[in-house]
């Protein structure tokens, strides 16, 4: 099971980079990878800790990965409701260097 879940991560992870590229001006893709490869690495270095974390905190792993999967739904919600909130002023001084 754990080769084929590797398999599908690894087709995806691209994916994911050009789709988020993709929306990105040019001048700026590259200030954008870094920032993707940064917090994708970061993710990578804090996982099994909070796992662990949570793991001891909730009583073993299934329960730990229940409080994760808790947390996303929560996140995909405050991302759904976040757009209907902004305002729609720009930044001022914002540019791109290229």
């Amino acid at each position: 099971g754990c080769f084929i879940n590797q398999i599908g991560a690894g087709m995806l992870l691209p994916t994911l980079l050009v789709w988020a590229m993709s929306l990105l001006s040019f001048e700026i893709r590259g200030r954008g990878a870094g920032i993707w490869q940064g917090a994708f690495s970061f993710g990578q270095f804090l996982s099994p800790v909070v796992v662990t974390l949570l793991a001891r905190w909730g009583g073993g792993l299934l329960p730990a990965f229940g409080l994760l999967a808790i947390g996303a739904v929560i996140g995909v919600i405050i991302s759904a409701i976040a757009p209907f909130h902004r305002g729609s002023e720009t930044v001022e001084g914002a540019v791109a260097h290229g």
